[in-house]
């Protein structure tokens, strides 16, 4: 994958985003699980379209990446930074797309901003809250119970 193909999947994308095709969306696949509360359904197409792009360009990158030699022989130094330039640039894109796509839901349900809160999207586009795991530093701060 190259700088010139990765451009043009990136502008299909984009197209793909502002035009709403809906028949190339890719959906959200887990059910919503014991112990998730739903919001409600997400209806805002860009937000679907961002979210179809987001987990596309995510397979890509996998498949990209798998597709790489598993050892470079240090002579191809150039090689080597052409490809993590364009893995950067990549993932780059794919935070930009996630970060709009999450400020379409946090905008659409105020409720998923709670703190101590993770918000999902599950199959048939609902979006559902869910109490966090704490976290380690949580963990390590809270109280010994004995």
């Amino acid at each position: 994958m190259n700088e010139k193909t990765t451009g043009k999947a990136f502008e299909g994308c984009m197209r793909q985003i502002f035009n709403s095709e809906r028949e190339c969306l890719v959906a959200p696949k887990n059910e919503v699980q014991l112990g998730e509360v739903v919001l409600g359904t997400l209806e805002n197409d860009i937000a679907k379209a961002l979210y179809s792009v987001w987990q596309e360009m995510e397979y890509n990158l996998k498949i990209y990446v798998d597709g790489l030699p598993k050892k470079m022989p240090k002579n191809k130094v150039e090689e080597i930074n052409a490809i993590n330039i364009q893995h950067h640039k990549i993932c780059n894109r794919i935070e930009c797309i996630k970060g709009l796509f999450w400020e379409i839901i946090y905008t659409h349900f105020p409720k998923s901003r709670l703190p101590g809160i993770e918000v999902g999207i599950r199959q048939d586009w609902k979006v559902v809250i869910f109490k966090s795991s704490p976290t380690i530093i949580e963990l390590l701060m809270a109280e010994d119970p004995l």
